[in-house]
């Protein structure tokens, strides 16, 4: 059931109108919206109600609240039922927290009696495997721009690269350890897209990690160097962990780095044995630096000597592998298809000038209200990602001033109550007729044209894990961002000119 105080700030709005009377209150209690909610004892009721929550907190908020009924099916009733029952009732559009199943059931129907959004989405398009081998298909330039990211980068930036000296010594990778497979051995789909008929009236909304993908994937490709130190076009990893969603967004990385040109490696992580992945890389001296640059004091002649000389040799070793640290790494960026346990145990072991990215997956929460999630930011530092402003920038005092109800916790009910949230001003519209409209929501960029697709599309916001905080940053300044701008360049090596 509907919490019991957001649904008397429903009514109690309603009434309100009803008194005043004026033109503008009682055009907006026409407005009837419907919830089509699932049964009390489904699995999805409690994520369903936290949604319906969001919605029902906004439209209190709002400065023209509707009306708001909420229709819950009756043993044996269909979704059509459901929206049937509510038309009957005088809605004038609905809003579906609905599973796949429900979403499939409407998406099969030539009309359907009211417009709906449902919150949740089903495939646009349906995937025809090809009997003959298609020409690779040309890199297509991803939102939020194409692959030239060396003409975006600032002139300081440039020169701070070219000035920088190159360190004695680099990082291998290591590809010969167990769930790691190269570009070449990644089958490629090949598939004819055929796109599905809608029926005008539905508008499906939902929460993608699948899109989160595509959009940091193409923050990533303008953040690539244009070549690298020895003239090649950068390379790239894939970093996943064997569980359904965390595959479910390592395979959308794994599409979209190829449709912008890019063939990544790809690595498994077992949670269980984490090995392989702490032996992926490692740190090489060559050179000069390779040699320590003492003649070597014989331990039996010159006892406290040699004891000393083992200190210097440590420390000098110390700082060549410091400098190689920040050598050009064998990946220019490497993707985190996990959650932020498994990524905080591995991160640390990854070149320190990759570039990391991944989805909002490796959100560890709040580190303003949790210790465990401030912690881990410091594990995770330096990770560039998107996810909804909302839950990303929660605050305690500013939710109950805006929606005047108690505070909620858990990354997924913030996550469906913004979605909620935005789910009402797409409702309205819709009501409205309206077929394309864009605004700032709680999950990002809103937007949509029903004349182009059934879908509402959601932009994230780009951000990026700091030392114990979460930090909302600018597209510009996500992709611009230099880790090696934090430390300054490697210590330049003292010459026997500059030593005199």
């Amino acid at each position: 059931m509907l919490r019991p105080h957001l649904i008397a700030s429903a009514v109690c709005a309603a009434i309100a109108c009803a008194v005043a009377g004026t033109p503008a209150s009682c055009a907006a209690a026409r407005l009837k919206i419907a919830l089509i909610m699932p049964a009390v004892d489904s699995a999805l009721s409690q994520p369903a109600q936290w949604a319906a929550d969001g919605l029902i907190a906004a439209n209190y908020a709002s400065k023209a609240p509707a009306a708001i009924i909420s229709v819950r099916p009756v043993q044996g009733a269909s979704v059509i039922d459901q929206l049937n029952q509510a038309a009957k009732a005088g809605a004038v559009v609905a809003v579906g927290p609905l599973d796949r199943g429900g979403v499939e059931q409407l998406a099969a129907q030539p009309f359907l009696p009211i417009p709906v959004v449902t919150l949740n989405q089903v495939p646009l398009n349906n995937e025809i495997a090809e009997t003959e081998i298609a020409p690779e298909p040309e890199p297509v330039a991803l939102t939020p721009g194409a692959y030239a990211p060396e003409a975006n980068r600032s002139v300081w930036q440039r020169a701070r690269s070219e000035e920088r000296p190159a360190p004695s010594g680099h990082i291998l990778a290591n590809t010969n350890v167990e769930g790691f497979v190269k570009a070449e051995d990644i089958p490629r789909k090949h598939i004819r897209k055929e796109p599905k008929r809608f029926p005008r009236e539905l508008l499906m909304m939902g929460l993608s990690m699948e899109n989160e993908a595509e959009y940091v994937t193409g923050l990533a490709v303008k953040a690539l160097p244009e070549r690298t130190a020895s003239g090649e076009k950068p390379k790239v990893l894939l970093l996943d962990h064997a569980t359904p969603l965390e595959k479910r967004i390592s395979d959308a990385f794994l599409e979209s780095l190829q449709q912008a040109g890019f063939a990544p490696d790809r690595m498994t992580v077992d949670h269980a044995n984490l090995e392989p992945v702490h032996k992926m890389f490692s740190l090489t001296l060559t050179g000069k630096d390779a040699r320590f640059p003492e003649e070597l004091i014989d331990r039996k002649e010159d006892p406290v000597g040699y004891a000393q000389q083992q200190l210097r040799m440590k420390k000098y070793f110390a700082e060549r592998r410091a400098e190689v640290a920040f050598a050009e790494p064998p990946y220019a960026a490497i993707f985190l298809a996990m959650g932020s346990e498994t990524a905080s145990l591995i991160y640390p072991r990854l070149p320190s000038r990759s570039r990391v990215w991944a989805t909002s997956a490796i959100y560890p929460g709040d580190p303003n209200t949790e210790p465990e999630a401030k912690s881990m930011c410091y594990d995770l530092q330096n990770i560039g990602f998107a996810g909804s402003p909302f839950v990303l920038g929660y605050d305690r005092d500013s939710f109950e001033k805006r929606y005047r109800i108690m505070p909620i916790s858990g990354v997924l009910q913030k996550r469906l109550f913004a979605l909620g949230s935005d789910a009402l001003k797409v409702a309205v519209e819709m009501a409205k007729g309206t077929t394309r409209y864009s605004f700032k929501g709680e999950n990002g960029t809103i937007s949509f044209d029903r004349d182009e697709a059934p879908a509402v599309s959601i932009t994230p916001t780009p951000a990026m894990i700091g030392p114990g905080v979460i930090k909302l940053m600018k597209e510009k300044d996500l992709i611009e961002f230099n880790v090696i701008d934090l430390y300054g360049a490697p210590r330049q090596k003292k010459t026997a000119e500059s030593a005199r």
